[in-house]
């Protein structure tokens, strides 16, 4: 339950977060348009839209990946090396 606490609280829970919000958006987005009528959805038009939306969502697990990456290589230079952060010593 503490690991689970750790983890809400944690930035990469703010960025899953803030992935699904994105997703609930887009498809929010397309329902909204095709219920406007005179508006009509085609499979071009869709497959746009669709593409559009995957390239930034790959983007965004690219950053999810590269911040998960410094995060890690972060915690084990701390560990191996002290952690600077929690010393008391002014230079």
């Amino acid at each position: 339950m503490l690991g689970r606490m750790r983890w809400l609280q944690s930035d990469e829970a703010v960025y899953t977060a803030g992935g699904i919000v994105m997703a609930l958006s887009f498809v929010v987005a397309i329902a909204i348009v095709y219920a406007i009528p005179g508006v009509t959805l085609t499979r071009g038009t869709l497959a746009t839209f669709s593409i559009g939306f995957a390239v930034s969502v790959g983007v965004y697990y690219v950053a999810r990946w590269i911040y998960r990456s410094v995060d890690e290589r972060e915690a084990s230079s701390s560990v191996s090396a002290g952690d600077p952060a929690e010393s008391d010593s002014c230079e």
